[in-house]
């Protein structure tokens, strides 16, 4: 069982926005839970008052007591410990989350606030970009960082929080207080750190090696393939990219290749799955999406548009099945599709040996639905966390809940959160976040494991209902807003 201390801090931290909205002037996050020391949140009063308030000086809406049980329940009914909005009447989004060892969070993306009423560094030239600082102490947002436009990513290295932006790659202090480093090489998609050494893949898809501080040292040569992540190991110092190609010319296959390939520091690839050239008979259009590394394992998410696809062979010999877990519709490569799904897999890290996998197909009558990945993170047991958004037909959607509150009817493309046991063989939870009171457009696009729960970001598109913990703590407020869940983890 998880240690009470951690699950007191895990209560604690999940209620950094319960009552958490931004207004078009600042941001409302005086109202926090406090637990005791058996982790049951009780109400707490708001802080102070908050001031600058565009809208009339509203006060922080009232969330009321919460409790969260500190302990992962699989089934249909979801338990997060929060869900709010991260939102202001003007254009937010919440890109990135990482959680530190001790249960500070870090929460990133961009937001038109203009004070957030604590200590709030501004890198140069920056605007709405953002990354906050959740203490695990009480729950409140202690820290802020202005980094350019928008963040992407978010890696911790130690001490330090490494942040992707719009302009490049900056090193912070973990207190948000000092740069250590910075370099603008221009807009960063994804990050992966070591203790001395960065992983960056920019936008217009060059792949940085940097020194610990955020100094280029080298650039990969990734010979035209389209590279969608990148992580990095610690221990040996492999880099590994994932991503897609497109077929060469004289190829019978016309869609896209999934591809990863490992690296050493030198730039020399070490070891390469799936990057076929041709694959007769196995022609699904695929991609790779979404890499971690942990404990000597390497874990793949990727999408495919059909069951011929190569994720169902050897990912180097394509006369050989992969050895795949296949045990209901939902897990089933065969069948009608109408457009990706989604494909985990776990490698052996050193050799790329691939270990088992499995294709995650959300259905209606055998007919498949769509399911996209963008989030991947895996814990110390090995479980998979994997986020995105789903148009239709997760397993049961009509008896699934959040916290006991019944998911609404379908709303295009809604967010999904999925978690998968480490050995593949049991879907612990599965669930979207739309509520019955409308629309709820959103894509998880961020996910963090650690010190006993896990968070989730996503993006919402529009005016979207989604449900939040405790019901009507928050509300969107803006075209487009970020939105956050927090549970405990199995």
């Amino acid at each position: 069982m998880f240690p009470r201390r951690l699950l007191a801090r895990a209560v604690l931290l999940t209620n950094l926005l319960l009552g958490l909205n931004l207004c078009n002037a600042c941001l409302q996050s005086s109202y926090v839970l406090r637990a005791d020391a058996a982790g049951a949140a009780q109400g707490g009063a708001p802080s102070g008052p908050v001031g600058g308030v565009g809208s009339g000086g509203e006060s922080p809406p009232a969330a009321g007591a919460t409790a969260c049980e500190g302990l992962f329940r699989a089934g249909s009914d979801f338990a997060a410990c929060a869900a709010a909005y991260w939102a202001s009447s003007g254009v937010d989004a919440l890109h990135a989350v990482v959680v530190s060892p001790l249960g500070d969070t870090f929460v990133a993306g961009q937001s038109e606030a203009a004070d957030f009423g604590v200590p709030t560094l501004g890198l140069d030239g920056s605007t709405t970009g953002v990354v906050a600082r959740v203490s695990a102490a009480d729950g409140a947002i202690v820290a802020v960082a202005r980094v350019g436009a928008s963040v992407s990513a978010l890696a911790l290295v130690g001490e330090n929080l490494v942040v992707g932006s719009d302009v490049g790659v900056a090193v912070l202090s973990s207190d948000l207080a000092r740069v250590l480093g910075q370099s603008q090489v221009g807009g960063i998609a994804r990050l992966a750190a070591s203790a001395s050494s960065l992983a960056a893949l920019t936008t217009d898809r060059r792949l940085l090696l940097l020194d610990g501080g955020g100094s280029p040292r080298g650039e990969l040569d990734l010979a035209g393939d389209l590279v969608e992540d990148v992580a990095i190991d610690a221990a040996t110092g492999l880099v590994v990219v994932t991503g897609s190609r497109d077929p060469v010319s004289t190829a019978e296959c016309l869609g896209k290749m999934p591809f990863v390939h490992a690296y050493d520091q030198t730039g020399a690839r070490v070891w390469t799955a799936y990057g076929f050239d041709d694959a007769p008979g196995w022609c699904a259009s695929s991609t790779g999406r979404r890499l971690v590394i942990s404990r000597g394992k390497l874990f793949y998410a990727g999408e495919q548009q059909g069951g011929n696809s190569v994720h169902l062979r050897d990912p180097n010999d394509l006369s050989v099945p992969a050895s795949l877990i296949s045990y209901d519709d939902f897990s089933s490569g065969t069948g009608k599709a109408t457009r990706e799904y989604s494909f985990v897999a776990r490698f052996d890290l050193a050799s790329g040996a691939f270990e088992t996998g499995q294709v995650i197909v959300p259905r209606s009558n055998r007919v498949g639905g769509t399911l996209f990945t963008s989030a991947l993170a895996v814990d110390q047991a090995g479980r998979i966390f994997l986020g995105g958004h789903v148009t239709c037909c997760i397993e049961g959607r009509d008896q699934r809940r959040v916290s006991g509150e019944l998911l609404g009817p379908y709303a295009g493309d809604e967010a999904s959160l999925l978690v998968l046991s480490a050995d593949l063989r049991e879907r612990l939870a599965w669930t979207t976040f739309t509520s019955s009171s409308g629309a709820g457009l959103a894509n998880v696009e961020g996910i963090a494991v650690n010190a006993g729960f896990g968070a989730a970001v996503s993006t919402t598109s529009g005016v979207a209902a989604l449900i939040t913990v405790p019901p009507g703590s928050t509300s969107a407020l803006g075209k487009d807003d970020g939105y956050f869940v927090t549970f405990p983890v199995p």
